[in-house]
């Protein structure tokens, strides 16, 4: 009898501590994790609705590892376990999606088919188990435990409408002054050593990017950079139909939705190179020619601006 209540809570603890860890993760930059449930092929207007996965998945994790509620627990685990193999799976063989992005910020998580399969029928028969060991407890949650639930809900509720708008991590100026070709972006332009031109990272679904796209072409139009050139991912029907709307004056190039996940994890993100150099980044916003001309390009990139 002892040795069954150790495993169930040595993988109540397992369950519960993955699922605290991943709700973090994506809790971190709700944003992405948005657009990576609109990569799946869940419709824009219904995207946003993935701000109250994170907390969901912490709380689960805290339910589970509690006696009095990880009966109940393990069994909404095996449920979601189920909807997030067979949305991937879905995404993994009709929209092209080879890495399920459902980590968040935490990339080391990230894993291709056969490794996100293996985890999630491990965790599948743990959660299992523990369904199947734990008896039906007649006690309730204690009032500490409740008043853990509750902040913990209203905090990472908070957070996740926060990070909704802007992420509560960025990672943007991991580029600045560095030789572009010295990093993962070499293959994406060549162009003159003294040319000055941006690299504009987007999501064709965006909201963010859309509203960036006048900013991005007035760049280029007022010739305040050399050349744009956009990088996204998709196919070239998508892309037709997105040129078709907004009617860019740059190209765009399509890459792989993985390796733009390794470059930025939020979109839009703008870098501005000069002389092979990244000067600037600028992410979830694209600001006007006026402030790149005049606090950017003048200021050398360590820009403040005055309002």
């Amino acid at each position: 009898m002892k040795s069954k209540t150790l495993l169930q809570y040595i993988l109540a603890i397992l369950i519960g501590g993955f699922f605290i860890i991943s709700g973090v993760g994506k809790i971190l930059n709700v944003g992405q994790l948005i657009e990576t449930i609109q990569n799946y092929g869940v419709p824009p207007f219904l995207a946003p609705a993935a701000i109250f996965l994170p907390p969901l998945e912490i709380i689960l994790g805290i339910l589970i590892i509690m006696p009095a509620t990880r009966k109940a627990a393990s069994g909404v685990v095996l449920m979601l376990l189920l909807i997030f193999t067979g949305a991937y799976l879905y995404a993994h063989f009709f929209r092209g999606v080879q890495g399920c992005g459902c980590s968040g910020e935490f990339s080391f998580l990230d894993m291709n088919l056969p490794e996100l399969l293996v985890r999630n029928a491990v965790l599948f028969v743990m959660a299992l188990a523990v369904f199947r060991i734990s008896g039906s407890v007649k006690t309730s949650l204690l009032r500490w435990q409740k008043a853990l639930v509750f902040v913990v809900a209203v905090l990472s509720s908070t957070a996740a409408g926060a990070s909704s708008v802007e992420p509560l991590v960025q990672g943007k100026d991991k580029w600045i002054g560095e030789d572009i070709y010295s990093t993962s972006l070499s293959h994406i332009i060549s162009t003159n050593r003294d040319s000055t031109y941006l690299l504009f990272f987007y999501n064709m679904d965006c909201p963010h990017c859309w509203d960036a796209i006048e900013n991005v072409k007035a760049l280029q139009r007022k010739n305040v950079v050399d050349k744009v050139v956009g990088c996204s991912f998709g196919n070239d029907a998508s892309l037709s139909r997105f040129e078709s709307y907004f009617h860019p004056n740059f190209e765009t190039k399509l890459l792989p939705v993985e390796e733009l996940r390794t470059i930025t994890r939020s979109v839009p993100l703008a870098l501005l190179v000069r002389r092979d150099t990244i000067m600037y980044a600028e992410q979830g916003k694209v600001s006007s020619p006026l402030i790149y001309q005049k606090y950017v390009l003048k200021k050398g990139g360590d820009i403040h601006i005055p309002f």
